[in-house]
């Protein structure tokens, strides 16, 4: 649980390595760049708070490999785009949300989100 620190710069490649880490908390920082694709290499993810940093570039197709994801929250970032359609492959309820925040278990959803559901 590395949220509300005040921490700054990019998220460290290495920390997409962490494949057997199901939690990852870095929301309410001061980060900035993009989310790398290697996000897809966290197999075992469950929860990913982004929320409220700096983060931009848009949300990378690979957080659709994150299969057992039952949180994501991306919102409060400068990220475009949508989040990818792979992710809703994932999560057969989830169909063309935008970004913003997500929680997966309740259907609670933030930022102007729109889910269709089928």
């Amino acid at each position: 649980h590395l949220g509300g620190n005040e921490l700054t710069g990019n998220i460290p490649d290495l920390m997409w390595d962490f494949t057997s880490l199901y939690y990852l908390n870095l929301r309410e920082n001061q980060l900035t760049g993009s989310i790398s694709s290697s996000i897809g290499n966290m197999t075992q993810l469950e929860y990913l708070y982004l929320w409220e940093n700096q983060l931009s570039g848009s949300i990378p197709e690979a957080i659709g490999e994150l299969v057992l994801v039952k949180e994501l929250d991306l919102g409060i970032n400068q990220l475009t785009g949508s989040i990818p359609e792979s992710i809703s492959a994932s999560i057969p309820f989830l169909k063309e949300p935008k970004p913003g925040r997500i929680k997966i278990d309740d259907l609670d959803i933030f930022s102007g989100s729109e889910i269709k559901f089928t």
